[in-house]
């Protein structure tokens, strides 16, 4: 007796019959995992990504996540007051689809109709599918309606490297790399999220979003100093997203150089290290990286935010801390003065001249 395999259910009213094929053959011959929302992190999740719960994704109910748990209304009414604000820098409308972009009119009705708690669907018709990138930080997602599919992998090196060249690779129109390499990709997990959970996402996964109908998402970036010298080590993926998206990466960049900076600000007694540790794996991490081009290849995308700006971060803080935390002394070797501005002036010197001969390559 032969058992016919269940074939694999998720709902894709909204999206084009070729888009489905593909994204089953993703679901049936990757290498992946489903996730089921809510509960324990399974085993599986915790030896491919990290037993540590803030390196696991996985969806937490929203009445966990939250309190008070978001209403559908709340949420709406928040996006629509930032759009109508003046550069406000935290909504992004996400147009992942091939060949069409939403109109303002749908961005509206889509809103409106998760405003209304007495609606569960959306009559737009919508469908996206989010090409396969990294986010430098945690992501936290509140879907307020519709449903999304995510695929995410673990930030292995052998995964990176497919991510980078990805980046890298230029696709024909109408051709996303997540069709082309999801093969290659190792040890990876398919959660579908419905409305009213939170995912949450550790950084540096390679991963996809195929929103399935128009969906709402309120999302966060959360960063911590101690996956700082981590994200260092990997600064080629951001480098090739950066020379890939061809657009001015001054956000991209300034938002580095403040992770460095409140990485370098965290004290030591946070993590129970030993003095000057954590700082010291920041700048092997810095060390390593400074040699190789791609921090200097990311940092030339931006216009206004230069590789001197990393540097001062690195001076004010040996200037403050009076040691390296390489163990060298920070002290100028001028005569003895007075004057408090003539010392400023020669330790700050003293400091640049360490930085420059030691830790710029």
């Amino acid at each position: 007796m032969t058992t016919k395999k269940r074939p694999l259910s998720f709902p894709h009213e909204c999206l084009p019959a070729a888009s489905v094929k593909k994204i089953i053959d993703i679901l049936r011959k990757g290498d992946l995992k489903a996730l089921q929302p809510g509960g324990k992190i399974p085993k599986f999740v915790r030896e491919a990504f990290g037993p540590d719960v803030v390196h696991c994704p996985h969806i937490i109910p929203a009445h966990v996540a939250f309190d008070p748990t978001p209403s559908n209304k709340g949420i709406a009414t928040h996006l629509i007051a930032g759009l109508l604000k003046p550069h406000v820098g935290v909504i992004v409308q996400h147009n992942g689809r091939i060949g069409r972009e939403d109109t303002s009119e749908e961005k509206a009705k889509l809103l409106l109709d998760a405003a209304d708690e007495n609606d569960e669907s959306s009559d737009v018709e919508g469908w996206g599918i989010w090409n396969l990138h990294h986010d430098s930080s945690y992501v936290s997602s509140y879907i307020a309606s519709g449903a999304k599919l995510w695929v995410i992998y673990p930030p292995t090196a052998e995964n990176l490297e497919v991510l980078c060249e990805t980046y890298r690779t230029e696709y024909p129109h109408d051709t996303l790399g997540i069709f082309e390499v999801y093969q290659r990709l190792k040890n990876g997990i398919a959660v579908l999220q419905p409305p009213g959970t939170h995912l949450w996402q550790p950084p540096l996964c390679p991963h996809s979003v195929f929103t399935l109908s128009s969906s709402v998402l309120v999302g966060g970036e959360i960063y911590r100093a101690t996956d700082f010298a981590f994200r260092l080590q990997n600064i080629e993926i951001e480098a090739a997203w950066a020379v890939r998206s061809r657009t001015n990466c001054d956000q991209l960049v300034l938002e580095l150089r403040n992770h460095l900076y409140q990485a370098l600000c965290t004290r030591n007694n946070e993590f129970a290290m030993e003095e000057r540790s954590f700082q010291r794996e920041i700048l092997d991490s810095w060390d390593q990286v400074i040699g190789e081009p791609h921090l200097e290849t990311l940092i030339r995308t931006a216009k206004t935010i230069k590789m001197k700006h990393f540097k001062d971060v690195w001076v004010n803080k040996l200037l403050e801390w009076g040691v390296c935390p390489c163990g060298e002394m920070i002290k100028n070797a001028g005569r003895p003065t007075t004057s408090a501005r003539l010392r400023a002036s020669r330790d700050r010197k003293a400091a640049v001249e360490h930085f420059n001969e030691q830790h710029m390559g």
